[in-house]
């Protein structure tokens, strides 16, 4: 009569405590894996160069490279770029530096950026850079901000257990995938 009540009981902390040690998504415990900036870097290659046109000109993001920030939940980049426009037909070569936050989309298992936030533009040429407007290069940000929000930077490998990532952090620099139910 108490058998298999008993039994079920038995069964289910058998299971629960068998996936608390291992590193299941279906711990108790919450799970963490890491992603490095190398590997994050090398899926985001892959998305460049991307080309936009503009009223002031074109602009191809040529590379960007993602490094941990300061910030626990943000990440830094620097996007080279060139800039060719009316006033500087032959174009300009140039850096923009840019702060991020990651978002993972649980439908697509990609991580996107997010609160894509620009902080500076540096051009090689300081000869060149004189003819680049303060319109040109507000509008640049925009644009950069933009473009960058929609890139995928890392596809998650497929599996089970990507169904569970709740949040993502960047620390040490790594990306820190934080797992749970």
């Amino acid at each position: 009569m108490y058998f298999k009540p008993l039994l079920t009981f038995f069964l289910a902390i058998l299971f629960l405590s068998g996936c608390s040690v291992s590193n299941t998504p279906l711990s108790l415990i919450s799970h963490k894996t890491t992603i490095s900036t190398e590997e994050i870097n090398d899926a985001f290659a892959r998305v460049f160069p991307v080309q936009k046109k503009s009223s002031f000109g074109a602009i191809a993001f040529k590379r960007a490279l993602l490094k941990p920030s300061s910030e626990s939940d943000r990440v830094a980049l620097s996007v080279a770029l060139g800039l060719t426009s009316f006033e500087i037909p032959e174009g300009i070569e140039g850096v923009l530096t840019l702060s991020a936050g990651l978002r993972y989309d649980p439908h697509t298992k990609k991580i996107y950026l997010t609160e894509v936030t620009p902080i500076g533009v540096r051009f090689n040429d300081a000869s060149l850079a004189q003819y680049v407007s303060k319109g040109a290069k507000s509008a640049l940000n925009v644009i950069a901000v933009q473009v960058l929000s929609d890139i995928e930077i890392y596809q998650v490998k497929e599996s089970f257990s990507a169904r569970f990532i709740k949040n993502i952090t960047v620390s040490k620099g790594k990306i820190v995938l934080e797992y749970g139910l």
